[in-house]
This record gives structure tokens, sequence and C-alpha cells, in this order.
């Protein structure tokens, strides 16, 4: 696909991490806190953003970009996995597990801190709304990459390509036949 445009992918990039932006950005300006929701939307755009980068198997990378120093960062795989994976499966985080201590995260809707220790060491504080704020201005980066690097643009291309089905067995093809009949 030579010569690929910002303009032949727009609409798979606003379909997307668009999708992903404008959600977060919405949900961040109402006072109502929703907190978990926020935070798995984020953990899906640290996702969807390394898929779009051409590693699909490192979100956590994505995420430790939006920590704040380099100790943190080195925290973001059991972190997002704790988030990502907690949420997504019992929109309960997960705890950490360090050094034989079972660390407690917890979100707060007003914090200004991305993350932050609780005193005694025994939890962690995130804010929920700047780690939102700040995957969207990643998200933002992303997009004009894209309007600029015709490389990135192909990976992106290949990428939400290869995400966007997902095939039926033939007992299910089936039971779709017999709903299209039954209309």
């Amino acid at each position: 696909m030579a010569g690929l445009s910002f303009a032949d992918i727009e609409k798979e990039f606003d379909e997307s991490l668009g999708y992903i932006k404008n959600d977060i950005s919405a949900l961040c300006r109402q006072n109502e806190k929703v907190n978990y929701t926020v935070a798995l939307l984020v953990a899906c755009g640290c996702e969807v953003l390394a898929v779009g980068r051409g590693d699909r198997k490192r979100p956590h990378d994505v995420f430790a970009e939006l920590l704040p120093t380099n100790d943190w960062k080195a925290l973001a795989k059991p972190l997002y996995e704790a988030l990502r994976n907690g949420l997504a499966h019992k929109f309960d985080t997960k705890h950490l597990h360090v050094d034989g201590q079972r660390i407690q995260i917890y979100f707060f809707w007003t914090r200004k801190k991305i993350v932050d220790i609780r005193p005694g060491g025994t939890g962690l504080f995130i804010g929920t709304r700047p780690l939102g704020a700040l995957l969207c201005t990643k998200i933002e980066e992303f997009r004009q990459k894209l309007q600029t690097d015709a490389a990135a643009r192909e990976l992106f291309r290949r990428a939400y390509k290869s995400q966007n089905m997902t095939g039926c067995s033939t007992t299910e093809t089936a039971a779709w036949k017999r709903l299209l009949a039954g209309r």
C-alpha cells in the first residue's frame, strides 16, 4: 500500500483510539466519579495504542509512558496487569504482591498525582482524571505521528485490519442463518 495517507486510515483511527479518547475526555469532564470505567478505558487505550504501534504484546510499555518516574515505570507491567485484568474480568483491581505484602490499589477522581504510595506503604493511589488526560495526550501525539509518518500509517493499518474480525464456527453460522430466516 504505497502512498497510504492519513486520510486513508483516519476513519480506523477515529473508530478505535478516537472513540477511547473521546469517551475518556467526556467522562473526565463530569463530576460523577467513574473511576473504574475511566481506568478500564485507559487500560484498553494502552492496549489499542500498543497494537497500533505494532507491539501488541507490550501494552504495559504504553502504560509506562504515563508514569512519572523510572521507579514507577519499572512497575508498569504488574501495575498495568493488575488494573487491566482486574477491571476487565471482575471490575475491581487486582492487588499487587510485593515482597510478601499485598498492596491494594485505590482510585481517586480528584487526586492530582497520577500515582502515589499510601502512607505506610499498604496501598497505591491513582489519580484517575490525570491518568486519563495523559493517555488522551498520548493518543493525540500518535494521531500527529500518523499524519506525518508513512511507515507508522502502514503499521497502524495492518494492525487495525488484523484486529477487526471474529470468526464464527459452523454451529454459530447455522444459528446465524436461522436467525436471518426467522426475521
